[in-house]
């Protein structure tokens, strides 16, 4: 299975915003939606993700709070990206050497969707699922 399989299975909802866009408007969204991560886009590129880890840090320094910030003040700049044709396996090693939990996927340098870990696991479990189903069918011939 690869990364666009992943995306068809999910669905292609994406949320992005702007680098100048409020940081407490992004954070009221993925609150009410119940997401993650916002991919940060500018001029039609894709320049950066904000997701929860980078609010959290945020709130860590507790000097100064400001939520009433651009996004693009701390949001991860240029980050990891997969190509559609990434296998999961490759996907599930890319996010833990990475530490990430959110993978935007490219094509052409056109954002394609994200995936998240939860997306890539259970497209593991399925593939795995697969291959067990055809060993066992080979094996009762």
């Amino acid at each position: 299975m690869k990364a666009n399989d992943i995306l068809k299975i999910k669905g292609n909802i994406l949320y992005t915003t702007f680098p100048e866009q409020n940081l407490i408007l992004i954070i009221d969204h993925m609150a009410k939606l119940d997401i993650g991560s916002f991919v940060v886009m500018d001029k039609g590129s894709l320049v950066g993700l904000i997701t929860f880890r980078e609010i959290l840090q945020l709130l860590a320094k507790k000097e100064k709070l400001n939520l009433d910030i651009p996004v693009g003040k701390i949001m991860q700049k240029e980050p990891v990206t997969a190509s559609v044709d990434m296998d999961v396996t490759h996907l599930q090693k890319l996010m833990i050497n990475q530490h990430i939990r959110y993978l935007p996927v490219v094509n052409e340098g056109i954002l394609m969707g994200i995936l998240s870990f939860h997306d890539v696991a259970r497209a593991g479990l399925v593939a795995k699922d697969l291959e067990n189903q055809h060993l066992i069918n080979y094996l009762h011939r």
